[in-house]
């Protein structure tokens, strides 16, 4: 059975899923290029990414984020987020993670 648009429930909820919990490679992806408010963010979701997310989740995920010390806060308003050197790791290990297990679907 097809959804509306001939996509498949399953690949609507995978692509929901997929979004939803790698929303911190999107935001660190946006941060590797420069420190960015939550405003920022969310308008670049939007734009680049397709992703309507709503600011308390952004705020939440950042929060976890500067918690692990993946991101930390500049002292400026409004207030903007960096990436760490800790966290453009983490990201790019992910990113390779990621990569191997598609490349392991794909065979």
């Amino acid at each position: 059975m097809k959804s509306q648009g001939g996509r498949s429930g399953i690949f609507v909820r995978f692509k929901r899923r997929l979004d939803s919990s790698y929303l911190w490679l999107y935001i660190c992806k946006i941060l590797e290029k420069s420190p960015a408010s939550v405003a920022e963010i969310k308008r670049v979701l939007r734009s680049d990414y397709d992703l309507v997310v709503p600011t308390i989740t952004l705020y939440s995920i950042l929060y976890r984020m500067e918690r692990e010390g993946l991101v930390k806060r500049r002292d400026e308003f409004p207030t903007r987020y960096e990436l760490t050197s800790y966290g453009l790791l983490q990201y790019k290990k992910s990113l390779h993670l990621l990569e191997e297990r598609l490349l392991m679907l794909k065979e």
